[in-house]
This record gives structure tokens, C-alpha cells and sequence, in this order.
């Protein structure tokens, strides 16, 4: 089999079609196009249905997909480790991340990593769905909390929490309830139950806003909306400067954060040099 048009078919696969995969790597359509058909003329099956405008992996080409990407992946790192190139990480760097971890560290953290490695390039997609590594052709993930069910491997490195904050003129008016600013997707909220340094108590609010993103939370909070329970990551600067006070940390929302990565003998230069990066720049605990 012709590793070279293996991979130009892994490529087509990740990306959908042959002019994505073209635009993608600068591959030309004809090489790209040409490969595959040679391939599957030496495997005599077919490994995409062709339409007008994108391309479907058959039942074949799924399976070799799903393998051929490990595998791809496995013998890259045996040529690096050959050519005693395994402490220079290099090439492209694929990277899913949640949204808001994206929106508050992300871009900061690549132009850091960047600047380190100038051999790499960085692609990295915001996506709160659970993203397949090896059929997605990613190196990396970072997730919140992930279950062990994954298959993967990696390193905590935040550990967050929730904090109820509201800024100093709502936190002056409350009296019996305060006004709640909460995610669409989380339940009527009547009461938090909070630890500070008085101790256990619970504070009761009255939901005024409900909004999809803990982005759009923050915002509303900071313009007077009511109070809200955030990661105390994204409002630390806000505490810090005064814009918003501490009302307590909820109690039993511990969340960890991880940088994970598929389980291979050898983990390439690239994906081991970005998850001690990442580990390093956040090893103190929010």
C-alpha cells in the first residue's frame, strides 16, 4: 500500500471533500484526486461515494479511515524517533477546546507557545461538543471534567470553582432574594448554598435573566443584571479590581480541567511539549 496516498486519503476524509483537503494542506486537486483513485484500485473497493459537490465514506473507507490515522500518526513519531528529532516539536498542531476556555486563555496561550516553537502551527477549534480525536484529526483536547470512558490520556491542569459575584450596587440592594442571572440550560435557581468565611449559608435569588453562554452571564452581571455563580477563573480580574464582590463559593461544583490526548506508545514531540506548556502555565491551582 502507498503510505503517500494513505495519507492524502486521511486528509480527504478529515476534511470532507478533495477541494477542502487541497485548500487545507496545498495539495492539488489532481495529486489529491489521483491518489485516491490508486488506492482503492490496490485495495479493489471502493472508499467514498462520490456526489456533485462533497464526498461520503463508504463502509470501507470508514474503517480504514479510523485506523489508518493512528496508525499514520504512530509511524511519524517512529521516523522522528529514527532521525533523533523527538525533542523538536514541529509541523501542524490540531487543537479543540470549550468556548469559553478559548475566549479567556486560549489566544494568549498559543501566541505563547508559538513564540517557543516557532516550528509549529497552531490550528485551534472552539467547539463544546465532544470532539473524536482520531476521526477528527486532533492532536489534542481540553476538556472539563471528562469521564474516564474517553480512552484518553493526559494531565489536570486547572482546577476551578463557582463563585456567587455581583457587582457592589446589586450586592447593596439585596434583601430577602437577589436577582439571578443563570445559564438557559440550568434549572430555575431559588437558592445557592455558599461557603464563606462565616461559614455555610444559603442565599436565595429570583431568576431575571437566562442566557446561553457564561460570557454573556458575566456580562449581564457586570452591568447590574443581578448575581450569578461563574467560574472564578473568568471573574478574577473582576474581584480583584472591585468591579464585582464575592458572595461565597458554592459548595460541591469542583471542576477540573484537563489537556488530553489518545493513549500511543510514543507521543509525538508536539503533543508532549503542549501538554507540559500548558500544565506549566497553570499549575497554581484557581
Amino acid at each position: 500500500m502507498d503510505l503517500i496516498a494513505l495519507q492524502d486519503f486521511v486528509l480527504v476524509a478529515q476534511h470532507g471533500g478533495i477541494g477542502a483537503a487541497s485548500r487545507a494542506s496545498g495539495r492539488s486537486k489532481a495529486t489529491l484526486s489521483r491518489h485516491l483513485a490508486g488506492l482503492e484500485d490496490d485495495l479493489g473497493v471502493r472508499l467514498v461515494e462520490r456526489g456533485a459537490n462533497n464526498l461520503r465514506l463508504t463502509e470501507e473507507g470508514r474503517a480504514l479511515s479510523a485506523r489508518s490515522h493512528e496508525l499514520l500518526l504512530e509511524l511519524t513519531d517512529l521516523r522522528d524517533a529514527i532521525q533523533g528529532r523527538r525533542d523538536e516539536p514541529q509541523g501542524l498542531l490540531r487543537i479543540s477546546a470549550p468556548l469559553l476556555f478559548c475566549h479567556m486563555h486560549l489566544a494568549t496561550l498559543a501566541v505563547a507557545f508559538r513564540a517557543r516553537y516557532p516550528g509549529l502551527v497552531l490550528e485551534v477549534q472552539a467547539d463544546d461538543r465532544r470532539v473524536d480525536l482520531v476521526d477528527e484529526g486532533f492532536d489534542v483536547v481540553i476538556r472539563v471534567n471528562p469521564p474516564d470512558t474517553l480512552g484518553l490520556v493526559g494531565r489536570c491542569f486547572m482546577e476551578d470553582r463557582l463563585t456567587l459575584v455581583a457587582t457592589p450596587a446589586v450586592a447593596r440592594r439585596a434583601t430577602e432574594k437577589v436577582p439571578a442571572v443563570i445559564l438557559t440550560s440550568h434549572k430555575t435557581q431559588e437558592h445557592w448554598t455558599v461557603q464563606t468565611d462565616a461559614g455555610v449559608s444559603q442565599v436565595a435569588g429570583s431568576v431575571v435573566l437566562k442566557l446561553p453562554s457564561y460570557i454573556l452571564v458575566r456580562t449581564a452581571v457586570l452591568e447590574d443584571a443581578g448575581a450569578a455563580a461563574l467560574p472564578h477563573s473568568i471573574v478574577e480580574n473582576d474581584l480583584r479590581s472591585g468591579k464585582l464582590l464575592s458572595m461565597g463559593t458554592l459548595e460541591g461544583h469542583a471542576t477540573q480541567i484537563w489537556v488530553l490526548h489518545t493513549a500511543r506508545r510514543l507521543t509525538s514531540p508536539k503533543v508532549r511539549a503542549f501538554v507540559d506548556f500548558v500544565s506549566g502555565r497553570f499549575r497554581t491551582p484557581v
